[in-house]
């Protein structure tokens, strides 16, 4: 196949609608008509990903939604101590207080649901026992593009 590129490219359908990867895959496959070289693909899609994370930091960052993303954590981890039908269950993990336990972020995301008609922006916080390597529980909280909070999640493990 003397001048001929053959260009495989396997995707998990999870991955597919993230970040757009379909729109940028075309950009990238209508190249490929042009004899460009892999290097250039390779280098071509690393720009476009830089960018994206660049829109997504300003978002979040326009936003603050880290900050956001805390308060809510807070308010549902008090909640989950405080509430009657979790009250026992937190003593059962050794939470009593807002000291019992340390949090981190664990990163962002921009996320396109399946029918394609919904994107969000989602925030993840790890939380776990003082002293302990393994998260004991997982929080995030799902935004509109706009900023504007839509969700939250607040999952022991």
């Amino acid at each position: 196949m003397s001048g001929s590129i053959i260009l495989s490219i396997l995707i998990p359908r999870d991955k597919i609608m993230k970040w757009n990867a379909v729109e940028s895959l075309r950009g990238i496959l209508k190249n490929v008509h042009d004899d460009i070289d892999v290097k250039s693909l390779k280098s071509e899609r690393l720009n476009k990903m830089e960018n994206m994370r660049e829109m997504l930091d300003k978002i979040i960052e326009k936003y603050d939604l880290i900050k956001k993303t805390f308060e809510n954590f807070w308010i549902s981890y008090d909640g989950y101590l405080t509430d009657e039908v979790t009250k026992e269950e937190s003593k059962g993990y050794g939470l009593t207080d807002r000291n019992s336990i340390n949090a981190k972020l664990s990163g962002y995301s921009f996320c396109v649901s399946g029918g394609l008609e919904f994107e969000c922006i989602k925030v993840y916080i790890e939380f776990f026992l003082k002293g302990e390597n393994m998260p004991l529980g997982r929080y995030w909280s799902i935004y509109e593009p706009d900023g504007e909070f839509f969700d939250d999640y607040f999952v022991i493990e």
